[in-house]
């Protein structure tokens, strides 16, 4: 649309330059009293006067939709960054890189134009002149300030990914160094903050020796996750997640049991699969404890969780799920078996023999 309107200006500017010069050779070749070639002269000029106002009016509009243009990609990528955040980290995909820069201004310049147009006296047009300076540097301060928000979420998502790629290497403490670099560039990065309350119940498994420190921190962690996310309820969801998971690193067995099922409950509502299916996942894993047994609790759980990975398309998962369930029905059919089988094996007390008087 845009490049047909500026090729009919030129057009228009085209035959208007060649009427000037048809029409200034006529005008000068004859008597001035002559009206028909200086009208034809100045229905030319008249036409260039006018092309030009509109291939300048033109280039403003081409500009200002480059403007929006650049500021509606910032927003797309931020919007994409944000959403794609936990994919990122947990898929271990790079980033794409973007490079947007700016075209460059000669404020100075522009600056000493409308100062000239000042000491000349001619204040309306610097007046003008500035108001269209400041107008360009809001514009370009504003686009600043998107790309910066930009590159924090895009620096941040580099050092997930680096921290997901060295927690896959059973490096937590790396892992956990780079997630808080992510934090550093943005604070409320909840899945930073969840990775590194998982790394440190990892670290809790590696170094027994250490554990008691390492579950401090993971309490801290999880304290600073729980303080920001109060306003979001699928943080909240996975902050009782992780609470439940620091219970079952404690041994606290019966609370990690009471938490995860009202996580359990309360991530139905959400319609979250994925925290639906991670909250499952885990409720399972706890209630398959030698101190709970839980048996009917964990199938449910992993039927749960093996719909939602269902729904994700994560057929791997899914199918893990539903070798879970299977090892749980076999305990409880083992279980139950046993059981029976000790009722069987038990004697029946048989009451003493009672003797005859006569044959004593």
């Amino acid at each position: 649309m845009v490049s047909d309107t500026l090729e009919q200006l030129s057009q228009v500017w085209e035959w208007a330059v060649e009427q000037v010069t048809i029409a200034a050779g006529a005008a000068l070749g004859f008597d001035p009293t002559t009206v028909v070639p200086w009208a034809q002269l100045i229905a030319a000029l008249l036409a260039i006067v006018l092309t030009s106002f509109g291939l300048l009016n033109l280039w403003q509009r081409i500009g200002s939709q480059r403007r929006k243009l650049l500021v509606d990609y910032l927003s797309t990528e931020e919007k994409r960054l944000d959403e794609k955040r936990t994919d990122i980290a947990r898929r271990l995909q790079v980033p794409r890189k973007r490079n947007e820069k700016l075209e460059p201004m000669n404020v100075d310049a522009a600056l000493e134009t409308a100062i000239r147009y000042h000491e000349a006296g001619k204040f309306r047009k610097a007046e003008a002149m500035l108001e269209r300076l400041y107008t360009a540097v809001d514009d370009r301060k504003t686009i600043a300030g998107r790309q910066a928000e930009v590159a924090k979420l895009q620096v941040a998502a580099i050092h997930l990914f680096r921290g997901s790629m060295l927690a896959s290497q059973c490096k937590p403490l790396d892992a956990i160094r780079q997630f808080e670099e992510a934090l550093s560039e943005v604070p409320n990065d909840f899945e930073a903050r969840r990775y590194i309350v998982e790394q440190y119940l990892k670290l809790v498994s590696l170094n027994p020796v250490l554990r008691v420190g390492y579950l401090q921190s993971a309490n801290n962690a999880l304290s600073e996750f729980t303080k920001r996310a109060a306003a979001d309820p699928l943080r909240v969801v996975e902050g009782k997640m992780l609470q439940g998971l620091i219970y079952e690193a404690q041994v606290s067995l019966g609370n990690a049991h009471q938490t995860l099922v009202s996580a359990a409950e309360e991530a139905k509502i959400t319609s979250d699969q994925l925290l639906i299916a991670q909250v499952n996942e885990h409720l399972g894993r706890v209630c398959e404890y030698p101190n709970l047994e839980y048996w009917k609790v964990a199938k449910e759980a992993y039927q749960s969780a093996a719909a939602a990975f269902q729904k994700l398309d994560r057929i791997e998962d899914q199918d893990r799920m539903i070798q879970c369930f299977q090892r749980v029905s076999e305990r409880q059919a083992a279980q139950s078996k046993s059981a029976a089988s000790r009722q069987l094996s038990i004697p029946i007390a048989m009451p003493p023999p009672v003797k005859d008087p006569k044959l004593s």
